[in-house]
């Protein structure tokens, strides 16, 4: 009986940090909406990728300028960008859920309950939105593997 309460508490903590590290990785994601975000109304306020010329000489760069994009158009860059943040999106919905069932497990101490059923359907269909969603243009992709 004592084993049993071990494998237990050893459930719990694992589902514990698990849930802590898919919050992490759902504000992660949130951070790259806001940039990919900020991104496209610069280029629409601004028209170039550069942050800052000066006498015709780039000062600074923008984060796009190292993805050596120079060739692409600012539509094709924005469409890009806003398939990154709708990948960004599906990919927090499926961090939530994830998140859901391990902290309902480090709570309850649980995984067979119907709600988790739903939430692992849930995963399996963000999963395959984001399998689907292969917006490549000229060599830049913004595809997410999850192996």
């Amino acid at each position: 009986m004592n084993e049993k309460i071990l494998t237990s508490e050893k459930i719990k903590k694992t589902s514990k940090v698990l849930a802590i590290l898919f919050k992490v990785a759902c504000i992660f994601c949130f951070v790259g909406i806001g940039i990919l975000t900020s991104g496209i109304i610069y280029i629409g306020v601004v028209g170039n990728i550069d942050l800052l010329v000066l006498n015709g000489n780039v000062i600074v760069h923008s984060p796009y300028s190292i993805l050596n994009i120079n060739g692409i158009e600012n539509w094709k860059l924005i469409v890009i960008s806003f398939a990154g943040i709708v990948d960004l999106i599906v990919l927090s919905l499926l961090f939530k859920q994830s998140r859901s069932i391990f902290k309902d497990i480090s709570i309850d101490d649980t995984p067979f309950e119907y709600k988790q059923a739903k939430r692992i359907r849930k995963i399996a269909i963000y999963y395959l939105i984001i399998s689907l969603m292969d917006f490549g243009s000229q060599g830049v992709s913004f595809s997410i593997g999850l192996n």
